[in-house]
């Protein structure tokens, strides 16, 4: 029962935090370690199948958007088509060479420390990126930038990869940089997260069928589905709460506040 409760929990993380400029995956990770039965190769692999909870808030939240996506004869979303296609080719160039090299310090025995050291300083970094543009607001949409400006959007997502990076913070980041009006740059961020999403599952089934492994090792498929339908849940009534009210309010120096938090923890802990 306590395990069906952990999971439930890390649901409810997912949810709760996915929309916001605090990475979800890196809450989930900082949780988990302090549980025994959760390495951390372990937590990654439920961190990206939660999101599959969340990516089903965005399919259904914007579904006209996406049916508008599919319809190939309606050629005023050809732009929002060369958006998505773009982002993502730029989130597999940085994404898959970084989850390439973090798996393999998975075979370190302190990747426990080395990746709370990565968690601290990425929100921290996350936090100064929110901070710097607190007041440099825009009024274009997400689909006026150029095909370089797409791309580039998507390799700043693909660093999302790295426990710790909230893929939301530094996607909002840089659209808002580009010069995208804030409604608009959560929109697009929450667009892009589809594809990153289903790559990022992808990449779990090949490798695992390369390396011939069991994809759910360890992982307690009850709970695992309790979890994604609890973040689905909590996520689908919270992002319209942001799309909202997040614009009002400034997340930088909280998560600047955990990533010292978690440099301290680390410090400490080891």
């Amino acid at each position: 029962m306590a395990f069906l409760f952990f999971y439930l929990l890390l649901g409810l993380l997912q949810g709760s935090l996915e929309w916001l400029p605090v990475s979800s995956q890196g809450q989930i990770l900082l949780i988990g370690l302090f549980y025994s039965e959760f390495n951390t190769e372990l937590l990654l692999r439920i961190a990206f199948f939660l999101h599959f909870g969340t990516m089903m808030v965005v399919l259904i939240k914007f579904r006209s958007d996406w049916m508008d996506v599919v319809d190939y004869k309606n050629d005023e979303f050809t732009k929002l088509r060369e958006f998505l296609v773009l982002t993502t080719i730029g989130t597999a160039v940085t994404g898959i060479p970084i989850r390439i090299l973090l798996f393999d310090l998975f075979e370190s025995s302190n990747f426990a420390f080395m990746s709370m050291i990565i968690l601290g300083l990425a929100l921290i970094a996350t936090g100064g990126f929110l901070y710097l543009n607190d007041k440099n607001i825009g009024e274009n949409a997400f689909h006026n930038l150029s095909r370089r400006q797409m791309i580039l959007v998507g390799m700043f997502q693909g660093f999302a990869i790295i426990p710790g990076v909230s893929r939301s913070a530094v996607t909002v980041s840089i659209l808002l940089f580009l010069k995208i009006r804030p409604h608009s740059a959560f929109k697009g961020s929450f667009l892009i997260s589809v594809p990153a999403v289903l790559g990022s599952i992808g990449l779990e089934i090949l490798d695992a069928f390369v390396n011939d492994e069991n994809l759910f090792l360890d992982i307690n498929l009850v709970g695992m589905l309790f979890a994604i339908i609890t973040a689905f849940v909590v996520g689908y009534f919270t992002i319209q709460i942001l799309l909202s009210v997040a614009r009002n309010y400034k997340f930088s120096k909280i998560t600047i506040s955990m990533g010292i938090i978690v440099l301290i923890v680390a410090m400490i802990g080891f």
